[in-house]
């Protein structure tokens, strides 16, 4: 009997195909531009974009795509032509959390959060969104207070500092 083959089944390994390939073209770009007298005439933002990216252009294998050859176009009008190296590797992370099926969980607070904390907020994340999260934790002292969690595309924001920030707008409003 034939195993199913589910439509994520077929979208994970499309996906991974995909930044596989783009991910080796890629790196022989960022195996090239190691070479400094390459990458701080394309990074000199004095110079004309239309020279450095014809200069660039010469440098790519002729089977380069589109999307690759668009988002080196973007480095390079930033500057950050430098950074395509950790551009390939956070491609690859990205691929190998949603083949695994993980996602990351960036949780902000104004101090660091005790274990316990830790542990009762990984439970609530993981019934709400279910297994498979990864968790970072950070402090920043300027929210004063609460804490600001990234999920995903889903931002839930309980910091002293934006409620402060919102009275502070609701009370101008109110004045105007």
């Amino acid at each position: 009997m034939k195993a199913e083959t589910s439509a994520r089944d077929y979208a994970s390994g499309f996906l991974a195909a995909a930044v596989e390939h783009w991910s080796q073209h890629l790196t022989v770009l960022a195996d090239r531009l190691e070479n400094d007298a390459l990458l701080r005439p394309l990074s000199d933002q004095a110079q004309e974009f239309a020279g450095r990216n014809a200069t660039l252009t010469g440098l790519l294998p002729t089977d380069f795509g589109k999307l690759e050859v668009d988002l080196l176009q973007v480095l390079l009008s930033r500057g950050d032509l430098s950074k395509l190296r950790e551009v390939v590797a956070e491609l690859n992370a990205i691929l190998q959390r949603t083949v695994a099926g993980t996602q990351t969980v960036a949780v902000t607070s104004a101090q660091s959060l005790s274990e316990s904390d830790r542990n009762a907020l990984q439970d609530k994340f993981s019934a709400q969104f279910g297994a498979g999260l990864e968790f970072h934790y950070t402090e920043d002292p300027a929210l004063l207070g609460g804490m600001i969690v990234r999920v995903g595309d889903k931002l839930i924001d309980t910091s002293v500092a934006s409620r402060l920030s919102r009275m502070r707008e609701q009370l101008a409003a109110a004045v105007r």
